[in-house]
């Protein structure tokens, strides 16, 4: 049987309409390196037109460590409640990045 070594869910409202927005989960099969695994995504943006960037992260046997920009935003602990947050102040005007590190908490 495979093992689920990290299950890592991201809503990104500033990127799908709330009103459609559903967990896209991520499944890894067999255990990560001890390095972790990285997600990231990039897209374009213009914050002036934006009302609202609001980020929602949860993690399962994983620790996740999330980055805006290169800038360390927050971390989600493995079996804790969801991490949330405005990533509205942290985006620039075009270009930007959410990177997500991942690292199996064990369980």
């Amino acid at each position: 049987m495979a093992t689920r070594a990290a299950v890592l869910a991201l809503f990104l409202g500033l990127i799908t309409p709330p009103v459609f927005a559903l967990p896209d989960w991520i499944w890894i099969d067999s255990p990560a390196t001890a390095e972790g695994v990285v997600f990231y995504h990039g897209f374009d943006a213009d914050p002036a037109r934006l009302k609202s960037a609001h980020l929602r992260l949860v993690t399962d046997f994983t620790t996740v460590k999330l980055t805006i920009n290169g800038q360390q935003t927050g971390i989600a602990e493995a079996f804790e409640p969801v991490l949330k947050l405005d990533a509205l102040p942290l985006l620039l005007s075009g270009a930007n990045e959410i990177r997500l590190l991942g690292k199996t908490a064990g369980g």
